[in-house]
């Protein structure tokens, strides 16, 4: 078996994705609310990364089940505000 380092990513992505199911379920059986965000749509018809290229087959269903899906269509306001040069004072 190849060693891998304990802080390598690509070595860290089926520990990860398996934390991640284990949470999903556990939110799943006891009917937990939960939100989800991310920039991944469920499916695509190109070459982009879907979501279930990056959780896997089994995470999605479970998320099919448990959630309503909302597409939010907007530009990017993180381009727009350094295009513009926005500053934002978070102090």
């Amino acid at each position: 078996a190849e060693f891998k380092r304990a802080n390598d990513p690509v070595a860290a992505v089926p520990l990860i994705l398996a934390a991640l199911g284990l949470i999903i379920n556990e939110r799943y059986s006891n009917q937990r609310i939960t939100l989800i965000t991310t920039n991944l749509r469920r499916e695509t018809a190109n070459a982009e990364e879907s979501l279930r290229d990056r959780v896997g087959e089994r995470v999605v269903s479970r998320l099919d089940e448990m959630c309503y899906f909302v597409d939010l269509v907007a530009e990017d306001y993180r381009r727009n505000a350094r295009r513009a040069n926005i500053h934002i004072d978070l102090g």
